[in-house]
């Protein structure tokens, strides 16, 4: 479900509503420990082809890890 901001008129509300689909978004897949990243776990991150919901079942890694990750490459691809 996509927020329109324009629908709400209370900010507050929309903030609120905006925090708690994030929360549910990212506990899907909060339950794995940290590890390191090998080489192929990289490659299929910067795979556009797979969702990170499912990218996160596949490596035992936690989206916001999988979108962590994926911007400091990025990243550093700039330099």
């Amino acid at each position: 479900m996509v927020l329109r901001k324009e629908n709400y008129r209370d900010m507050d509300k929309f903030n609120e509503t905006r925090y708690e689909q994030r929360k549910r978004y990212y506990q899907k897949s909060q339950k794995y420990e940290p590890k390191i990243w090998s080489d192929a776990e990289i490659e299929e991150i910067l795979n556009p082809e797979i969702p990170d919901s499912e990218l996160s079942k596949i490596l035992c890694r936690s989206v916001g890890a999988i979108q962590g990750k994926r911007c400091n490459i990025k990243k550093a691809l700039r330099l």
